[in-house]
């Protein structure tokens, strides 16, 4: 295990598969290769080096390296919100390889520091037929900007060394300790240290000898912050006399702290410290347990304190984490068992038994807040198992629930919004509500995360937000808030003073918020001129931010004067700036490419909304068209004409224009194009993008449904979908959506809290009788910013008592003719099932007593299933229209349901998902 967090977030190195792995709550979140250049033999990731920090927005930064494949250092970066391990490299890779073509092993004795923004990994690196040298690595925490150092530490050639460490003592200073050994008149530490701005000091040696001139032989060393920037601790071991002592370090002057530690007992050289506020706290392994001591203000070693536990297995591992009484949790693991100990001044005592049967346990951590303890097992099988322990200690602490805000907030575009909590019990449901201030789409909503969309405000407001956790015991709530601040854009036009005439010039607009960011949001912009020489500003995209300026044919200088309007549709708001522009004369007449222009206007005809698209010049052209997209031509005499292949003036241009011609869009689709407009007097070109999208419609209505069985039988394993519908009228949704799962109540499906997907697979519960399930899903319309929610009863049956799965549905669609029409005819049979139909579309039916019989409001056995099967009936045959039919089939013996849906057209029956 690398790194466990209050929220039950867990970084672990998996042995088996090669990957750094992010779980949560037994799900995978996402993985990451531990190493990019595979060697023949497995690799020993669990006595791999792993150094991990948490940074101001929650992120984690990891680095590492492996003990067989110590010729490189990777590291990357979990980013919480996301989910997702957001940036990987690496760091330093050795360039040797051994005799077998495998690469040699340089890197030892890594260690890492995060100093601000920046992190600085430092490591010896021994070099074949050469003395180690010392190497370091400084790079933000986005691995965009990577710098590798020579370290001169000052020790002499030939000196063997062992153990490095680092200690970040102030905001832009580095200690770096050094060992050198192992003769009692050479044995000592090596001290230098570092700054972001002047480089590595001169390094300083300081033998460590004893008041009474006595040499102390360091094996192990231990090198740890204080309460204070600028105070180190330094703990060295010397396990041949089982003694410890405690060194600190203020401004440089290094000292040693009254009294020493005798290890009594000691074994396994298994040995950790920790600090705590103004509290040093140390432990050890010995042939009976764990002993701990305390050296309080860092100047004063009190009393030892062995662990009231007889332990007779051998210890494995050993790690150490402050608390919140000014102690610490002392977290060992032996070949079956993790032990969890609380340390403080009065002693210490065991708190819980945390079970690893069957494993060898090679690495422990315990975690801050007094929450969380966790026991990283390496089974026989090769596969990592992390067994983390959930507890509620004696001491009473308040729940930690805080709203994770975003650093910055840009009025019209999307952040999300994450809560944060530390509890004592399993967690079932998160939820997020808004209490007060402008309202935002999508709540409340459930999850750890949601996407909201900061609306655009004339002045500055606050939001205040509720964030609800549930246990199985109670339900714990905080709150937060975030200023959202006023939508106060700036444009402005940014292009060259002078232009020549016949000259082309590039004119843009820059939009941004007050505080210099540019703004990406929804925006319309359009150009008028206001005087000077005419000539229209040509857009170079479809927005209209960029455009270009064809300077007219003038008879002396003459000043143009242009205004760019831009209108903030979803604030209501036009800002307007003004752009002039010297147009020189060039002495005399020249020919300009064609001036463009295009009017789109909305219009309707037999019962069609379509849009009119009109381009025209000032010359005579040949214009043509390069057309993307999807939609439907009225079909007047004036659509485009196709150019037959290999007669188009240009590449793509397969279109010629012949008049106004009406385009007619559905929802979602749109033209993108460009005209080409050539003079048919001097063959100059002129290009003008444009985009034609759906007239204006009444606003989204959409909404969300559960799919599948609403009685299923138990013990199976079922896949339920949702899906997303634009409005009433039952067409889907086509924008992104991102859809969240909760289970609101009945037998746990291990759900947590929260899934994501479209679709969901569970596998459902034993049950003697029927059972209800209640499961809810959010769709996220991140385009819209706006949030649906829904939920759905599932009813489980006992399998045996049922007779198995609900009846079978068969249909069928055949060609059909009677009265001079034709028609096809629908057939459904599901046994002696009760036969429901959900419909939805476009079509006209025969009457004939056979078509579905409409259900009165209130007698639907189920939402929406407003028609009953009476007989095979029969629908015509038309162009562009459909029946949409959802079939529920109820067993009249067991009650169970099935579900099946079929797309009826002109041309036959097709299967389709169920929505």
């Amino acid at each position: 295990m690398v790194n466990l967090d209050q929220q039950g977030l867990m970084l672990v190195a998996d042995n088996q598969s090669g990957y750094l792995k992010a779980m949560q709550d037994g799900q995978l979140l996402d993985q990451t290769s531990l190493n990019s250049y595979p060697r023949p033999e497995s690799f020993d990731y669990e006595n791999g080096d792993f150094k991990t920090f948490s940074l101001n927005n929650g992120d984690y930064f990891i680095v590492w390296t492996m003990t067989n494949a110590r010729h490189a250092i990777r590291a990357a970066r979990f980013c919480v919100k996301e989910g997702s391990f957001c940036h990987y490299d690496e760091l330093y890779s050795s360039s040797l390889q051994s005799g077998g073509g495998n690469f040699a092993d340089t890197v030892f004795d890594m260690d890492a520091v995060l100093l601000n923004d920046h992190v600085i990994v430092a490591w010896r690196q021994k070099l074949p037929q050469s003395e180690s040298q010392v190497y370091a690595v400084v790079t933000d925490t986005d691995l965009s900007d990577i710098e590798t150092f020579y370290l001169d530490d000052g020790l002499p050639a030939g000196e063997q060394v062992k153990g490095l460490g680092l200690l970040a003592t102030s905001d832009d200073q580095v200690l770096l300790v050094r060992q050198k050994c192992c003769t009692d008149d050479a044995s000592g530490l090596y001290l230098s240290r570092w700054t972001l701005i002047s480089g590595w000091s001169e390094p300083q040696a300081m033998p460590l000898e004893q008041s009474d001139g006595e040499h102390f032989n360091v094996d192990q060393f231990s090198l740890l912050a204080g309460d204070t920037s600028g105070i180190a601790n330094l703990v060295v071991v010397d396990w041949d006399s089982d003694i410890a002592r405690v060194l600190n370090d203020v401004d440089g002057t290094w000292a040693w702290v009254d009294g020493q530690l005798n290890l009594t007992d000691a074994t396994s050289y298994q040995f950790a410290a920790t600090t705590n506020d103004d509290r040093l706290s140390l432990a050890y392994a010995t042939d009976s347990g764990v002993s701990t001591y305390s050296v309080n203000d860092f100047t004063a070693l009190l009393q030892g304190a062995p662990i009231e536990k007889d332990i007779d297995e051998y210890i494995e591992g050993l790690a150490i984490q402050p608390s919140l009484d000014d102690g610490a949790w002392v977290l060992i693991s032996t070949d079956d068992t993790g032990y969890l100990f609380s340390h403080g001044v009065s002693g210490a005592s065991v708190l819980h038994e945390l079970p690893v049967s069957g494993a060898l346990p090679f690495f422990v951590s315990a975690a801050n807040q007094d929450q969380y303890a966790a026991v990283a097992a390496y089974e026989t099988s090769g596969a990592v198992r992390a067994s983390v322990e959930r507890l509620q200690t004696s001491q009473t602490t308040p729940p930690f629930i805080d709203i994770d805000t975003p650093e910055s907030i840009h009025p019209g575009m999307p952040f999300k919004l994450c809560g944060q909590w530390a509890v004592s019990r399993p967690v079932s449901v998160v939820r997020l509500e808004q209490t007060a201030g402008p309202v935002f789409a999508g709540l409340p909503s459930q999850g750890r995360c949601t996407t909201l969309s900061a609306p655009l405000l004339a002045q500055s407001q606050q939001a205040d937000f509720s964030f609800t956790v549930s246990t199985a015991a109670e339900d714990q709530s905080g709150s937060g808030s975030l200023m959202l601040p006023a939508f106060e854009p700036s444009v402005y036009v940014s292009g060259p003073v002078s232009v020549l005439e016949g000259q082309q010039a590039d004119i843009g607009v820059d939009i941004t918020y007050n505080n210099g960011d540019t703004y990406y949001g929804p925006r319309q912009v359009s150009w008028v001129q206001l005087s000077g020489p005419q000539r229209a500003m040509v857009p170079e995209n479809t927005d209209g931010t960029h455009v270009s300026l064809w300077g007219s044919n003038v008879t002396a200088d003459q000043t143009a004067v242009y205004q760019a309007s831009v209108y903030f549709p979803d604030a209501d708001m036009t800002l307007t700036a003004q752009y002039s522009v010297l147009i020189e004369d060039s002495g005399s007449t020249v020919d300009l490419p064609p001036d463009v222009s295009l009017d789109i206007q909305p219009y309707s005809q037999w019962g069609y909304d379509m849009q009119k698209v009109t381009i025209s010049t000032d010359v005579e052209s040949d214009i043509t068209l390069k057309m993307y997209g999807s939609w439907s031509m009225l079909s007047d005499g004036n659509q485009p004409q196709s150019i037959a292949a290999g007669e188009e003036p240009e590449t793509g241009f397969t279109r010629r224009y012949v008049g106004p011609f009406s385009a007619i869009l559905q929802q979602g689709q749109s033209i993108q194009g460009v005209v080409r407009a050539e003079s048919l007097s001097s063959g100059l070109v002129s290009y003008y993008n444009f985009e034609v999208t759906p007239p204006p419609v009444g606003e989204l209505d959409p909404y969300v449904t559960i799919g599948g069985d609403s009685t299923l039988p138990d013990g199976d394993t079922v896949d339920i979908t949702a899906q997303t519908h634009s409005d009433d009228s039952g067409d889907l949704y086509d924008g992104n959506v991102q859809y969240t799962w909760t289970q609101l109540s009945g037998p746990d499906l291990g759900l947590g809290a929260g899934l994501t997907g479209q679709s969901l697979t569970v596998t459902l519960p034993q049950v003697q009788s029927p059972t209800d399930i209640v499961l809810a899903v959010q769709a996220s319309l991140t385009d819209e910013g706006m949030s649906v929610t829904a939920q759905k009863t599932f009813t489980v049956v006992d399998d045996d008592s049922s007779g198995g799965n609900g009846p079978t549905i068969s249909w069928d669609v055949e060609p059909y003719s009677a009265y001079g029409y034709d028609m096809n005819r629908v057939t459904f049979d599901a046994g002696n099932a009760d036969i429901y139909m959900k419909i939805y579309g476009s079509w006209t039916m025969l009457s004939d007593g056979n078509q579905p019989v409409e259900v009165g409001a209130g007698n639907e056995p189920e939402s929406g299933y407003g028609y009953q099967y009476v007989a095979p009936f029969s629908i015509l045959r038309e162009s562009g229209k459909q029946m949409d039919i959802t079939v529920r089939a109820q067993s009249a013996d067991t009650g169970v349901v099935s579900y099946k849906r079929i797309i009826v057209t002109d041309t036959g029956g097709s299967s389709a998902p169920l929505n």
